[in-house]
């Protein structure tokens, strides 16, 4: 592991890179569109984000709602999207929209014409009883929702939404870097990365690059580019980590076979935004993080399920999941640069009614703290 670390602290130099992104146009027809996967309708909440920029001019008459991503684009399908409201009277709107078993749900910022021209972080969270929306890492909106997110299949559209009205819901400007999360952020979580091109990240997280193509840099969702999209180089200054410094280990056991243990963001000095994150839980239940300096050799089971990371070596924390069954442990990391190269070791264990034996357990996943 000592050999791990010493690789993490190298492959964390910041690396110059030429980075491209989407250029799009409303009133014309092109996106790029990934494959439906269950990791993008994620059951225990979501955060969903983009780099863009956003011209109000030359959309065109008639309705327009320029999209940055929509998980399944068919008409009156959508589980979530982000796009501007600009309606027929170029509105200038951003508008946060999911769409639960109980409901669809929205929130908005309206801005001043614009304030989109340079480039700008916007992202969406939903954790189950709550939305938001952020601008630049801070928070500008919030409002009340309930249940989890309507899976009604479809693939997930980048630059642009439904196409039955030919380029009305096309994008007007660049996006890039975008990214789903299988749970929802905090701001400070969400501020720390968005300056980071992210890739080889665990715990089902997706990144689209976008650098010439639609590929998934952190798993299978890669997109295919439709209508001929413009992939051009843009003036984005950002950090590029090649490995985050953590990796997922073993799996999840017990009577639920789909626990997730994820990190929340990468575990760089001084980062307060760093967390663990267990998800899957059942919901509304209560458990333990356990945190260890290492791993076991070998599973220890008990009361079938597996335990991967060395109690010994460690602290066990009461967590409860909320109602989407997703808990978050805060760990921020200090400003010092004597914890480089220090990782750590996590693994949830779930109180399972459910299930015979009444308990479940996560994968484990290790985090190394990075510059």
């Amino acid at each position: 592991m000592r050999s791990l670390l010493v690789a993490t602290i190298l492959l964390a130099t910041t690396i110059p890179a030429q980075n491209q992104g989407l250029s799009l146009a409303n009133g014309t027809t092109a996106y790029v569109d990934a494959p439906f996967s269950p990791n993008l309708v994620p059951t225990g909440g979501l955060t969903a984000e983009a780099w863009v920029t956003y011209g109000a001019t030359a959309l065109g008459s008639g309705w327009r709602f320029p999209t940055v991503f929509r998980m399944d684009p068919s008409p009156n399908q959508a589980s979530y999207f982000l796009r501007i409201e600009a309606g027929q009277t170029q509105s200038n709107r951003l508008l946060w929209w999911v769409s639960t078993t109980n409901g669809d749900y929205s929130i908005s910022w309206t801005f001043a014409a614009g304030t989109l021209i340079p480039w700008t972080h916007v992202a969406g969270s939903y954790d189950g009883t709550t939305l938001r929306l952020f601008v630049n890492g801070a928070q500008v909106a919030q409002g009340n929702g309930t249940g989890p997110i309507q899976n009604r299949g479809g693939v997930f559209r980048i630059g642009n939404g439904d196409v039955s009205i030919t380029g009305g819901e096309t994008w007007n400007g660049d996006i890039d870097e975008v990214r789903v999360w299988p749970f929802a952020r905090s701001a400070a979580a969400i501020a720390s990365t968005m300056n980071m091109r992210l890739q080889s990240m665990p715990g089902e997280v997706t990144t689209w690059n976008l650098d010439g193509d639609g590929l998934d840099s952190s798993g299978q969702n890669h997109g295919t580019a439709i209508g001929s999209p413009t992939f051009v180089t843009n003036t984005r200054t950002e950090q590029v980590v090649p490995f985050p410094g953590a990796l997922n280990l073993g799996a999840p056991t017990g009577c639920r076979t789909d626990g997730l243990a994820a990190i929340a963001a990468i575990a760089n000095v001084g980062n307060g935004g760093f967390g663990f994150v267990g998800t899957r839980a059942p919901a509304n239940a209560g458990g333990f993080a356990l945190l260890s300096m290492g791993a076991l050799p070998a599973p220890l089971q008990v009361l079938g399920i597996d335990v991967l990371v060395n109690p010994n070596l460690g602290a066990s924390l009461f967590v409860l999941a909320n109602s989407l069954g997703t808990a978050t442990l805060g760990f921020a990391i200090p400003n010092d640069v004597g914890y480089l190269g220090q990782g750590f070791y996590t693994q949830f264990l779930w109180l399972d009614g459910t299930c015979a034996n009444g308990v479940s357990a996560s994968n484990a996943v290790f985090a190394s703290i990075l510059p």
